[in-house]
């Protein structure tokens, strides 16, 4: 990996996902078992991978100045969301707002 390069995105076991260069995570087998080339399905829970998509999505936002109401929108609008919208809470929207908030931070360089 280059100078810059970070590991980004989900962790699966035998599954690495990577970004070299800034742009969409690879998915690296680490185990010789193959790739699911398909797009990773979202759920509440998956609160890293939500953190990185919103960030990508909203560079310039904070998200702590982001209300629960349009984080809830926001969240049940990416591509890649299957989640029961009613399935949220607040202490799932806050672990949200704090991955996204990781991912903010660190594009910032703060």
């Amino acid at each position: 990996m280059g100078q810059g390069a970070r590991i980004r995105g989900w962790r699966r076991e035998g599954l690495t996902p990577i970004d070299t260069d800034g742009d969409d995570p690879v998915q690296v087998d680490l185990d010789g078992q193959g790739v699911n080339n398909m797009a990773r399905e979202l759920d509440w829970n998956d609160t890293e991978e939500i953190g990185i998509q919103l960030q990508e999505m909203f560079p310039e936002t904070d998200p702590y100045t982001v209300r629960f109401t349009d984080l809830h929108k926001w969240v049940v609008q990416l591509p890649d969301f299957v989640g029961d919208p009613a399935k949220s809470n607040e202490g799932i929207l806050e672990a949200i707002q704090t991955a996204w908030r990781e991912e903010y931070v660190d594009a910032k360089g703060s």
